[in-house]
């Protein structure tokens, strides 16, 4: 996507409970399928920020693929 690539700068919420075993567990209340674990909460956070980021390219390259050999615009958003 030369020169259309969307750059969203929005907050998610993650969403954290400790196991009986001590891990955590997380996973974003905004991205459906983005789940992770870890041994603390910073690894979680981490871990759930390459699950979302991951996600979302994926998504964006289906959307993109999809819509291939039709005329569209790409248009940037900004959620606050």
């Amino acid at each position: 996507m030369q020169g259309n690539e969307i750059d969203n700068k929005m907050e998610y919420t993650a969403i954290i409970e400790q196991t009986n075993d001590g891990w955590y567990i997380g996973h974003c209340a905004e991205v459906p399928n983005a789940h992770t674990q870890g041994v603390t909460i910073e690894e979680v956070v981490e871990n759930l920020k390459e699950a979302v980021d991951l996600i979302l390219s994926c998504e964006r390259e289906i959307s993109i693929r999809k819509y291939a050999k039709d005329e569209v615009f790409y248009q940037k958003m900004a959620f606050a």
